[in-house]
Formats: structure tokens, sequence, C-alpha cells
């Protein structure tokens, strides 16, 4: 996982950490979700070392929303 991490493939994040920072007035914004997410994207398939890199997401996010502990 270092080396993934410090190849730029590999990027944990802290879910309700990055969720806080996308809800305005205690609702998602979308604009900030889709654009915080696009640059994570950006990022892991840029570090990719393949011709047509694959980008996975796995999360807690949509837990997260439906319990409201963000």
């Amino acid at each position: 996982m270092d080396d993934a991490t410090q190849q730029g493939v590999y990027i944990s994040l802290d879910a309700a950490e990055t969720l806080s920072r996308m809800m305005v007035n205690g609702e998602l914004d979308r604009l900030r979700f889709f654009e915080s997410f696009a640059g994570f994207i950006g990022k892991a398939a840029k570090a990719a070392k393949t011709e047509n890199p694959r980008v996975a997401i796995c999360g807690e996010g949509v837990g997260l929303l439906c319990r409201e502990e963000i």
C-alpha cells in the first residue's frame, strides 16, 4: 500500500471529512462532489502507467449520508 500511495495510484480519504467539505446547508452539493471526485479520479488515472487506466472507487460515503453522520 505504501508503494501504491507514493506512486499516486492509491488515494486514501477519510469519508466523513471528505463528504463534510462537499456539504452546503446540510445537503450534498453536487458540483462540489463531482469536482472533487473528478480531481481524485484524474490524479489516479494520470499516475497509472497503462495505456487505458482504470480507476475503482470504494467507500462508505453513501452509508454516512444515509445515517447523516457527517
